[in-house]
């Protein structure tokens, strides 16, 4: 029966792709939030920049056929062998272990392994249209796209930029056919020629004759823009300090770490303007609010269990578990809002509908607007009037065709009574018709961006066990938030050692990230003196990985060698 429901009402969950803002979210169908992997995101984010936005035509690459990409590696004119009796086996061994990630896809007898990503120690790797961006990616490279467009300010400054990292020696393709190839002449290292050479044996992919994808505002802009800054400073100021291996092993860290706690911020600032509409969550502000964003998310560094650091952790690991399951409801509410609006615009409302919304179509200003309709009584009534015409479909869908007139639908009224008006009925009997489905996704999407089986990251704990699970980084991750943060609080022209003071204050600032005091959910001096020990391990951790410099007792002469580091230039 709530399958009828699905299928009459049409209530593609959000299913919080992040690719796009909030708003195209809401108002369009998007892949389902869950089995993200990072190692794939940047290939497609360098096919998203190349085409500006456009899909592949067609896939040409079968992901499959791993065999014939390893023997076409074996036999390329660049690679050469010696005293090796099993060419096939060495290089098989070598491409599996150091140039794709591999997982196996379908079901039954259908199941077989196939090419999950391609490492992208080249931007060559975006021939390959593996893994096709619009499905496996979640539209992830899109968003971070369309954020990099936005601080970068044209298209020609973004594939500059990731060609003088990624690039070197490569001469891009162009529309509709990408077939980029190396120019076999510039000096590149031996992972990265032998990357290319294998790329050499996938066939280019081509785009989609459509126009280049328009520009759409983020859900949370000012977090969106930072996200922007990280990145491209991230390369500019590290890509020519490490090794190709350990540059894209360090990015991919920023990358699952960023989108992260990106989603956690939406996720909590839909909620809290589902059930507060007349205030304004921060997140979706355009300028930088003086506070830190909510949620503030307490790292634990004790490693001590049950000890009140270790429960501070567990406690916002939990609070935010619960957030992402409010969001089901929070998602549908904003999605079935926005169908009405789209509905009630075609017809002679559409003239009051954007005065009220002050013509936002997409992003912040969208979600934003459909906040507001409850303010306007005949907007609203005009709302309620659809919602009931809604329910009552959802029963005539739900009545036994062999006896309509007895069939007993009291278990729609046991879910639609928890609403207080029309609008909400409906809300909650396409939340229990998604429940099951989405909050599998949702939760998949928390610990796999979260990081649990990741070595850089922000989880910890065991998948199968949630009470487990809790806010503790690696060391990884850890190295990661300092390079960031050098990057941040020095000058563009260097990267140099950072107060632990200013280290701190960045972290709860940026990301509101906490570690030197207790989060809004716990109270009692047990739990400041256990944030003081935390700060404490923190020093002994970062002293362990060599990146502090204790000075003095005076903690704000304390600080933190970043891994890498670059003096001032004249």
């Amino acid at each position: 029966k709530q399958s009828s429901i699905s299928k009459l009402c049409n209530p593609v969950c959000l299913n919080f792709d992040l690719s796009k803002p909030p708003v195209r979210l809401i108002v369009r169908k998007v892949s389902e939030l869950n089995n993200f992997e990072i190692e794939g995101l940047l290939p497609a984010l360098f096919y998203a920049a190349i085409s500006e936005g456009r899909g592949i035509s067609r896939q040409v690459n079968d992901p499959s056929d791993i065999k014939k990409y390893v023997q076409s590696l074996v036999e390329h004119p660049a690679v050469s062998f010696t005293n090796v009796t099993d060419r096939f086996a060495l290089m098989n061994n070598l491409v599996r272990t150091t140039l794709i990630k591999t997982s196996n896809r379908g079901r039954g007898a259908k199941k077989a392994e196939k090419i999950a990503a391609i490492a992208p120690y080249s931007i060559l790797s975006h021939k390959t249209g593996l893994p096709m961006p619009s499905s496996y990616m979640r539209n992830v490279d899109k968003f971070l796209y369309n954020i990099m467009l936005k601080n970068a300010g044209k298209q020609e400054a973004i594939i500059l930029r990731l060609k003088d990292v990624f690039g070197k020696g490569i001469q891009l393709g162009t529309f509709p056919l990408y077939h980029s190839q190396y120019d076999g002449a510039t000096p590149v290292n031996i992972l990265t020629r032998i990357s290319i050479a294998f790329l050499d044996g996938f066939k280019p992919i081509s785009a989609k004759a459509n126009q280049p994808e328009k520009r759409v505002s983020p859900a949370c802009p000012h977090f969106a823009e930072e996200i922007g800054i990280d990145v491209l400073r991230y390369m500019n100021e590290y890509h020519q300090l490490m090794q190709t291996e350990a540059f894209t092993y360090y990015f991919h860290s920023l990358l699952n770490f960023e989108l992260f706690v990106y989603t956690l911020k939406l996720v909590h600032g839909a909620n809290n303007l589902v059930s507060q509409p007349d205030t304004t969550p921060s997140v979706f502000l355009n300028e930088p609010n003086d506070s830190p964003s909510l949620p503030l998310i307490y790292l634990d560094f004790t490693q001590i269990k049950n000890g009140a650091s270790y429960e501070m952790a567990k406690r916002c690991v939990l609070r935010d578990i619960d957030a992402y399951l409010r969001f089901v409801y929070s998602n549908l509410y904003l999605r079935q809002l926005s169908r009405y609006v789209k509905s009630m615009k075609r017809g002679s409302r559409n003239a009051d509908i954007e005065q009220l919304m002050e013509g936002e179509t997409n992003g912040a200003g969208y979600i934003l607007g459909l906040s507001k309709l409850r303010q306007d009584d005949s907007l609203w009534r005009d709302i309620e009037a659809s919602a009931h015409r809604d329910e009552e479909l959802i029963r005539i869908e739900n009545q036994n065709e062999d006896d309509k007139d007895n069939t007993d639908l009291s278990w729609l009224d046991e879910i639609a009574d928890f609403g207080q008006n029309d609008f909400e009925r409906v809300i909650y009997l396409l939340t229990e018709a998604q429940q099951k489905h989405t909050n599998s996704n949702y939760i998949t999407w928390y610990w796999q961006t979260g990081g649990i089986r990741k070595p850089y990251g922000l989880l910890a704990g065991d998948v199968k066990s949630r009470y487990s699970w809790r806010y503790e980084p690696t060391n990884d991750l850890l190295a990661t938030l300092v390079q960031v943060a050098a990057v941040r609080l020095n000058d563009k022209n260097a990267i140099q050692p950072i107060r632990l003071i200013d280290f701190l204050a960045f972290l709860k600032n940026r990301f509101g990230i906490i570690i030197d005091e207790p989060p809004e959910l716990t109270i009692g001096t047990e739990y400041q003196a256990a944030a003081r020990e935390n700060v404490l391990a923190l020093q002994y951790r970062l002293r362990q990985m060599g990146l502090f410099l204790d000075l003095s007792d005076d903690f704000t002469e304390q600080y933190i060698i970043p891994p890498y580091q670059t003096v001032k230039k004249a």
